[in-house]
């Protein structure tokens, strides 16, 4: 019950909030709702990953980086996790002592053309993944990364993202010569590390982080309006039995769009609801939750359509949604049955 006024409680305050739709306030809300009831991730232990033993290459940017140097799946089977750049692979670099935070290894970033970078343009993607079937994507709960011990003295961000692909966590400091970066939330699905320059490059040691789990579950929206008719394209699948929740949201409204139980739905399905008919209501929102009693949200997605300037005569959300809920009920379970 505690969990269930809670989520209420914290899609009210988005609502209070949400009048402009601005994406600044839509990352504020995403980010609130796994900081406050996360997706279920049980704390474990911590693993370091500091690119020793590993060959290295040169640590001056703009030199090509070798193929014994790029490092992208080495630690996929035993750690779940995947390094990306510019290329599908990030440079392991030699430091050497006095420059690694631990060791003499460290890594850069790359461009396209394979060229070893440190230009926040090329961020150092780290992505994670079930080390035990590596299709399956993972989340953590913690990451951190430290730079170099030569600092430039400019500014330097670790951003956390989920399964969909939302900024959940985000972290700015000073590159001062080996600061720490990290960020915690449930769901962290990938991390990326925006550096400097080429010029006052920073290179990263001792990547660090709770163990990874499989994702519980996968939820995305899109959401379309041709010729006065509102498409919804849901992705959903669960790794256990869950209460699937969607909202329309105009201004100050939010009324439900529906709220259906799900059994166990793996791999997930697509799923499309359409309301022709539809009224022009300006920009609307569609919040979209995967809850449990449990542990509340575990998995939730937000996007934006443009419904056309509204008019005086425009009907409101909750007079639209109304008559239709036993007919929108109808279309879903006939996806998830």
């Amino acid at each position: 019950m505690a969990k269930s006024a809670g989520i209420s409680m914290v899609v009210k305050a988005f609502m209070l909030r949400i009048r402009a739709l601005r994406v600044p306030v839509i990352i504020t809300f995403v980010m609130a709702v796994f900081g406050v009831f996360g997706v279920g991730q049980v704390r474990a232990e911590r693993l370091v990953i500091d690119f020793e033993g590993l060959s290295a290459m040169t640590f001056i940017a703009g030199n090509p980086i070798p193929p014994e140097a790029r490092l992208s799946d080495a630690f996929l089977l035993t750690h779940g996790v995947r390094f990306s750049s510019g290329s599908p692979y990030v440079a392991v670099v030699d430091l050497g002592i006095g420059h690694a935070t631990s060791g003499t290894n460290g890594i850069g970033g790359s461009t396209p053309a394979g060229v070893l970078t440190y230009d926040r343009q090329f961020p150092i993607v780290v992505s994670f993944f079930d080390p035990s079937d590596p299709s399956t994507p993972a989340v953590t709960d913690f990451v951190s990364v430290r730079g170099d011990l030569l600092g430039s003295g400019l500014l330097v961000t670790l951003n956390a993202f989920d399964i969909a692909g939302h900024l959940i966590a985000s972290f700015t400091t000073t590159d001062d010569g080996g600061e720490t970066l990290s960020v915690s939330a449930p769901g962290i699905h990938s991390v990326q590390f925006l550096g400097t320059n080429d010029t006052a490059g920073v290179a990263l040691d001792d990547l660090t982080f709770n163990r990874v789990t499989p994702a519980p579950c996968t939820l995305n929206v899109e959401a379309s309006s041709p010729d006065g008719t509102l498409n919804l394209a849901f992705e959903v699948g669960t790794r256990e039995p869950a209460t699937w929740n969607a909202w329309l949201t105009s201004q100050a409204e939010i009324p439900r769009l529906f709220s259906v139980p799900l059994p166990v739905i793996e791999p997930p399905i697509p799923v499309s609801l359409s309301l022709p008919f539809f009224p022009a209501l300006g920009t609307i929102g569609v919040l979209t939750t995967l809850t449990t009693p449990d542990k509340g949200i575990i998995c939730a997605a937000f996007t934006t359509v443009d419904t056309d300037p509204p008019t005086a005569a425009s009907a409101t959300l909750k007079e639209l949604m109304e008559p239709h809920a036993g007919e929108i009920h109808d279309q879903l379970l006939q996806h998830i049955r």
